[in-house]
């Protein structure tokens, strides 16, 4: 299943509907592994903090979201719009429907994730994509302004460590490190810790 969405965004055949061979298979392999394993652990974490609540459906959802486009991005270097643009329509509504929800702390959260990635697409478009800053616009939407400053904070410095390792490993800076992986990963500690 997660294949197809990695085939779909990559344009790559895959003729058995086993996954390519070769470095790139290692790489979606571990990605899958990875986020996978993040996700379910993040979702094991959330049944325990939140429990029986009304808030537990959405933040389940959330995380699972969360764990396929960082699962797609790690393997394919893209975040699909085919994920992006329904939770930009949904997260909205939402945050409208959610009882207590300060609409304009969400607005802020918004403007907080989407306008620092909209600014570092701007600046760096080699290392941001636009499927980045949408990401962080919809994290900012749910998680309003505190929960957004927590996960961009997170998110910048688990890239630094990554892009450490990667320097250290001999890869270099321009090895291409996908960012969702670690966006959703700040967005999960925020919703987990919030």
């Amino acid at each position: 299943m997660l294949w197809e969405a990695v085939e779909i965004q990559t344009g790559e055949t895959l003729t058995d509907g086993a996954p390519p061979r070769g470095a790139v298979a290692l790489r979606r392999r571990v990605a899958l592994v990875v986020c996978g394993a993040g996700t379910v652990a993040a979702g094991v974490l959330a049944v325990v903090r939140f429990g029986p609540t009304w808030e537990l459906p959405g933040v389940l959802v959330m995380l699972g979201w969360l764990g396929v486009i960082a699962a797609i991005d790690a393997a394919s270097r893209r975040v699909p719009n085919r994920l992006t643009y329904p939770a930009l329509l949904l997260v909205p509504l939402y945050i409208i429907l959610w009882p207590g929800a300060g609409i304009l702390d969400h607005i802020l959260g918004g403007a907080l994730g989407g306008g620092f990635f909209a600014l570092a697409f701007l600046l760096y478009r080699r290392g941001i994509g636009l499927g980045d800053v949408k990401l962080a616009l919809v994290l900012g939407l749910y998680l309003g302004w505190n929960g957004t400053l927590v996960a961009l904070i997170t998110a910048l410095l688990l890239g630094g460590v990554v892009a450490t390792l990667a320097l250290v490993a001999g890869l270099g800076r321009h090895a291409g490190i996908p960012y969702a992986p670690m966006l959703a990963a700040g967005g999960a500690f925020a919703l987990l810790t919030g």
